[in-house]
């Protein structure tokens, strides 16, 4: 890559800024680089950036998100945030009941999909970040979108990505419908849409394969790469997780993350806007 003269400046002014330690690490790294080992230096210096960023992201989660970010740099008092889980098993979460309850922390579902029961309700999550619920960016639409478009306006796919936790907590913050407290959950039949991770067993050429509710191994075919994630040693698929309010309760399903649907607008998507996958994870789209 030619260095400008622009970019030539930036760095002459960032040198000229430097302390005399500074400058002595900044000289032996270019010497480094300079030499015969200098690949091996390069990997190195970019896995230690990546690792930067990483912790960046996880100090964000523990403020509760940007939001919590901005109180702290102006001097607000800690947020109260919600502890992460220990552990978090979808299928003792999500259970269908519309029976009216005293206790507001039971959530009316009156439905689950099909979808959502073999993808999502197998999940088991070890562990989220803890999250000021409050901090949850959201935007309604205000036009037919697709889901590549709605992640390129969020800003990417791990920026998209929530937990089941983090969309339980939201429904318990809005357990009753219209008489619960007011929340942001739209309760008039539209959908409130989340991207969350689906662990797959395995990749195989084209297709994928996830173990369903009943514990049987379903084939699914790859519809774009780039939705189908190896975090770490293990593989995941992104999906659309949408929610509606009808007259008995909360009715929860899946879809598949794809460019040819289109979401109605006025539907409104709910996202952290900060890594929610933790320190160590190293996130690879399939080829």
């Amino acid at each position: 890559m030619r260095i400008n003269e622009s970019m030539l400046g930036r760095v002459l002014g960032k040198l000229v800024a430097c302390d005399e330690d500074a400058l002595g690490s900044l000289y032996d790294l270019l010497e480094r680089l300079g030499s015969e080992s200098h690949e091996i230096v390069s990997a190195e210096f970019r896995l230690f950036l990546r690792k930067q960023e990483l912790l960046v992201d996880q100090l964000v989660a523990r403020l509760g998100g940007m939001s919590g970010v901005e109180r702290l740099l102006a001097g607000e008092p800690a947020i109260s945030m919600v502890s992460a889980a220990a552990r978090f098993v979808a299928r003792e979460k999500f259970v269908i009941d519309i029976s009216p309850h005293a206790d507001d922390a039971k959530v009316q579902i009156s439905g689950l999909g099909d979808n959502f029961r073999n993808w999502c309700l197998p999940i088991v999550e070890e562990s989220t970040p803890a999250i000021d619920l409050s901090s949850f960016t959201l935007f309604t639409l205000d036009t037919l979108i697709s889901d590549r478009d709605i992640i390129a306006k969020i800003g990417g796919v791990k920026k998209a990505i929530v937990s089941l936790a983090d969309i339980k907590r939201k429904m318990e913050k809005q357990p009753h419908g219209p008489d619960s407290p007011v929340g942001k959950l739209l309760e008039n039949g539209t959908a409130n849409i989340f991207y969350v991770l689906q662990p797959v067993a395995r990749v195989i050429g084209n297709q994928f394969i996830y173990t369903n509710l009943n514990g049987a191994e379903v084939p699914e075919t790859v519809t774009d790469p780039q939705y189908l994630l190896k975090i770490g040693d293990h593989w995941h698929v992104l999906r659309a997780v949408c929610m509606f309010r009808d007259g008995g309760g909360w009715y929860v399903d899946a879809l598949p993350v794809v460019d040819q649907r289109r979401w109605n607008g006025c539907s409104r998507v709910f996202y952290r806007n900060f890594s929610v996958l933790g320190p160590s994870a190293s996130v690879s789209a399939s080829s």
